[in-house]
C-alpha cells in the first residue's frame, strides 16, 4: 500500500516534474518562436520591397544610360547636318566676293538649293532672317512665313529661340513641338542652329526625338513585364503580395487585374478619412516607411475591418512607389501553426512522461532548443541554416515547415540578389570600358601638353635676350590653341601672341600650324616689316590647310599680334589681326588695336597689307599682349564679361610695381572675377619691358 502509494507519488512527481519542464520550456519556446517568425516575416515582407527597388534602380540606370547616348548621337549628326550647309552657304559667299556671281543671284540660289535638299527620315534644312522670317523652307506653308509670334502647342515660341541663340553664341540647340512631315501629331524636335553673319542669316535643321522615347518607353515596359512575373511569384505572409504605382496614383502592377492599370486617387483609409495612396506616399521618405491602417478581404468584401501593414519605397527616378502588404494576422500565422503543433507535442510529452521519465522528455525538448537557435540565425540574416532533422513524427513535421520556409525565403532573396548581380556586373564592365577608353584618350592628351609646353620659347633664352618678361598661360583643357613665339636677331628681337581657331586637341594643332608658318614667313621677311610677316603667314596658313580650294569644308585660322623690337634704331614695331598692344609710357596706358582681319580662314583676304604700328623706345616701356580668353571670361555678380576697360585699368593701376608683381596682381583679380565660373577660352597675357638698349633690362 506504502509502495503503492510510494510509486503514485514517484509517477504523479515524474509527471509533474516532466509537465512542469515541458509547459516552462513550450513558453519559453513559443514565446521565442513566435516573435521569430514574425520579425521574419516582417523582415521578409521589408527585404523584397529594397530587392525590387534595387533591381529598378539598375534597371532605370540603363536606361538613362542608353538615353544619353542616344540624344548625344542626335546631337552630333545635325552638328554635322549643320557644318555641310554652313560650307555650301561659305562658298558661294566666296564667289560672290570673287565676283564671279552676284550677291541676290547667290542667295536665291542657295535658298533654292537649301530648300529641296533632304536627309534622314524626310528631314530638311531651314533658313531664317534676324526677324524670324522663314526664308527657306520645304512647306509650301511656311515658306517666307513670318514666325515671329507663332507658338508651338505648348505656348513657346518656335523660331525667335533659334535666332536668338545663334545669333548670342554663333550656334546652340533649342527644341519645340512641331508635325514631322507626312503626320498630324505633334512631337518633340530638337533643333540646332548656326549663324551667317555675312547675309545675316540663321539656318538650322532638327530631329525629331520621339524614336528615342519610344525606346525608352518600351525598356521600360520590358522592365514593368518583367517586375509583373517577379512580383507575382512573392508571397508574403499567406495572401500579402506586392504591387507598383506611381506619384500619379496609377497603378502600374497588381496582382488585382481589376486595379492594375486603373487610378486609386478615390480609395480612402477608413480610419482616417484620407485617400490610402496618399498615406503611403507619406511614409515612403521616412527611416520606417510602414503604414498600417485597415482593409477589406477577399472572403468579406466591403467591410473595412481588418488590419493590415504595408511597405512602401520611393524610386524618383520612374517616380513610382514600390510596396509590399500583408494582413498583421498573417505575420502571426506561422508563429501560431508552430504554436499549437509544440503545444500538441507538450501535451503528448506528458501522457508518455509516465511511461518514459526524464530520458523521452530531452528527447522532445532538444530539437525544439534546436529549430529556436536556428530561427534566430534567420532573424540574424542568416538563410543557409538548415535542422537536418529528419523524423516522421510532429517535430520533424514542424522542422520540416520550418526548412521549407527558410529555403523559400533563401530562394526569392537569390533570384533577386542573383539579378541585380547580374545588372550589376553589366554596368561593370561597361564602366571599365570606359575608363579605359578615357585613360587611353587622357594619357594621349597629356603627352600632348608636354609636346606643346616643350614648343613654347625658351624661358631662359627670352629673358637673355628681352630681359624683364611675364607670361599667364592658362588652356581651357589641358592643351589649347594659344600659343607664344619667340625669335632672336641681331639688333633686337620678334615676339608673337597667337590664338588659334577652337581649344583642346584641335586648337593645339592649330598652334604647331601656326608656330610653323609665321617661322617660315620671318625667314622669307627680313626687313623690320611684321605687317608683311603677317599677310606672308595668311597665305601660308590658307595653302597648308588647302582652305584656298572651294571643296574644302575646313575653315580654320587664327588671330595674332606680332611686335618687332629694333634697338639700333630704338623703334618697336607692331602688327596685329585682331590682337592688339597695350603700352604704357610715362604714366598713360595707351593701345594700338590690331586689323580687324583674321588670318589663314577661307574668308580671310590672301592680299590684305596689314598695319605697322611704331613706338619710340628712348626710354623704357612696358607692354602687353593678351588674348580674347580673358577680356571674354564670364563673372562677376551679373555674369558680364572681364572686358578690356577691367584689363587697362588693372595695368595702369599696377604700373609701379615688378612684372612679377603685376603677373601674380592680374592673376589674382582675374581668378576673383571668375569665381565658380567655368572657364569658357584658353587665356594668354604676355608683358615685358622694352628698355632704350639691348641688355639694359636684363
Amino acid at each position: 500500500m506504502i509502495k503503492g502509494r510510494f510509486w503514485i507519488r514517484i509517477l504523479i512527481y515524474i509527471f509533474f516534474t516532466v509537465a512542469g519542464c515541458s509547459l516552462a520550456i513550450s513558453l519559453i519556446s513559443l514565446r521565442l518562436v513566435t516573435q521569430t517568425t514574425y520579425h521574419m516575416e516582417e523582415r521578409y515582407a521589408r527585404m523584397v520591397v529594397d530587392q525590387v527597388l534595387n533591381l529598378v534602380k539598375t534597371k532605370y540606370q540603363e536606361i538613362e544610360t542608353y538615353r544619353q547616348h542616344a540624344l548625344e548621337a542626335k546631337k552630333q549628326e545635325l552638328r554635322h547636318i549643320t557644318s555641310v550647309v554652313g560650307g555650301y552657304i561659305a562658298s558661294e559667299y566666296n564667289n560672290v566676293r570673287k565676283g564671279l556671281i552676284t550677291e541676290n543671284e547667290a542667295k536665291q540660289k542657295v535658298l533654292q538649293n537649301i530648300r529641296t535638299f533632304r536627309y534622314g527620315r524626310d528631314d530638311y534644312i531651314w533658313v531664317s532672317n534676324f526677324q524670324s522670317v522663314l526664308i527657306s523652307h520645304p512647306d509650301p506653308n511656311l515658306h517666307n512665313a513670318d514666325f515671329l509670334k507663332v507658338v508651338d502647342v505648348n505656348g513657346n515660341l518656335i523660331v525667335p529661340p533659334m535666332v536668338k541663340v545663334a545669333r548670342e553664341n554663333g550656334e546652340g540647340f533649342t527644341s519645340y513641338c512641331w508635325n514631322r512631315l507626312g503626320r498630324r501629331e505633334p512631337s518633340e524636335k530638337l533643333t540646332f542652329s548656326r549663324l551667317f553673319s555675312p547675309w545675316q542669316w540663321v539656318y538650322g535643321t532638327g530631329v525629331y526625338i520621339d524614336d528615342i522615347k519610344e525606346e525608352v518607353a518600351r525598356r521600360k515596359n520590358e522592365l514593368i513585364d518583367q517586375l509583373r512575373e517577379i512580383l507575382n511569384d512573392i508571397v508574403i505572409g499567406k495572401t500579402g503580395y506586392m504591387y507598383i504605382f506611381d506619384d500619379q496614383k496609377n497603378m502600374i502592377i497588381h496582382p488585382n487585374k481589376a486595379l492594375e492599370g486603373g487610378n486609386i486617387t478615390g480609395m480612402i483609409d477608413p480610419l482616417t478619412g484620407n485617400p490610402i495612396a496618399d498615406e503611403l506616399m507619406a511614409v515612403s521618405g521616412q527611416d520606417n516607411p510602414v503604414l498600417a491602417y485597415q482593409w477589406d478581404r477577399l472572403s468579406d468584401p466591403g467591410n473595412y475591418v481588418y488590419d493590415k501593414l504595408g511597405w512602401v519605397r520611393f524610386f524618383p527616378g520612374f517616380k513610382w512607389y514600390i510596396a509590399s502588404s500583408v494582413y498583421t494576422t498573417e505575420l502571426h500565422e506561422t508563429g501560431k501553426s508552430m504554436t499549437r503543433q509544440i503545444l500538441w507535442v507538450t501535451g503528448v510529452i506528458c501522457v508518455l512522461a509516465l511511461l518514459v521519465g526524464y530520458g523521452f522528455l530531452r528527447r522532445i525538448v532538444r530539437p525544439i532548443e534546436k529549430l529556436s537557435k536556428l530561427a534566430l540565425k534567420v532573424q540574424a540574416g542568416n538563410l543557409n541554416v538548415k535542422s537536418n532533422i529528419r523524423r516522421s513524427d510532429e517535430i520533424g513535421i514542424l522542422a520540416q515547415e520550418f526548412d521549407h520556409m527558410v529555403e523559400s525565403l533563401r530562394g526569392h532573396v537569390e533570384m533577386l540578389d542573383r539579378k541585380v548581380q547580374e545588372k550589376t556586373q553589366e554596368l561593370s564592365e561597361n564602366l571599365y570600358r570606359l575608363e579605359e577608353a578615357n585613360r587611353q584618350i587622357m594619357d594621349s592628351i597629356e603627352y600632348g601638353r608636354t609636346i606643346q609646353k616643350s614648343m613654347l620659347p625658351d624661358r631662359q633664352e627670352m629673358r637673355s635676350h628681352m630681359g624683364q618678361y611675364f607670361l599667364i598661360w592658362k588652356p581651357k583643357d589641358l592643351i589649347g590653341g594659344d600659343f607664344i613665339w619667340f625669335s632672336p636677331l641681331v639688333n633686337g628681337y620678334r615676339l608673337a601672341v597667337m590664338d588659334c581657331t577652337g581649344h583642346g586637341v584641335p586648337g593645339a594643332i592649330m598652334t604647331m600650324i601656326a608656330a610653323s608658318a609665321l617661322a617660315r614667313a620671318a625667314n622669307i621677311v627680313t626687313d623690320a616689316d611684321p605687317a608683311l610677316i603677317l599677310q606672308e603667314m595668311n597665305v601660308m596658313v590658307q595653302e597648308i590647310l588647302n582652305q584656298h580650294l572651294k571643296t574644302t569644308k575646313s575653315d580654320d585660322g587664327l588671330d595674332i599680334g606680332l611686335c618687332q623690337v629694333d634697338f639700333t634704331k630704338k623703334i618697336l614695331t607692331f602688327a596685329g589681326a585682331r590682337i592688339g598692344l597695350f603700352y604704357i609710357k610715362g604714366v598713360d596706358i595707351n593701345e594700338i588695336k590690331g586689323d580687324r582681319e583674321s588670318l589663314g580662314y577661307k574668308s580671310s583676304n590672301p592680299n590684305y597689307r596689314f598695319t605697322n604700328h611704331c613706338i619710340s623706345i628712348e626710354s623704357k616701356i612696358c607692354c602687353y599682349m593678351s588674348t580674347d580668353g580673358l577680356t571674354d571670361q564670364i563673372g562677376g555678380k551679373k555674369g558680364l564679361p572681364f572686358g578690356k576697360k577691367r584689363l587697362k585699368y588693372i595695368l595702369a593701376a599696377n604700373q609701379d610695381k615688378c612684372l612679377g608683381g603685376q603677373e601674380t596682381e592680374l592673376n589674382r583679380v582675374w581668378q576673383e572675377y571668375r569665381k565658380d565660373a567655368e572657364q569658357r577660352d584658353d587665356v594668354t597675357v604676355l608683358g615685358f619691358v622694352v628698355p632704350p638698349e639691348k641688355g639694359a633690362g636684363t
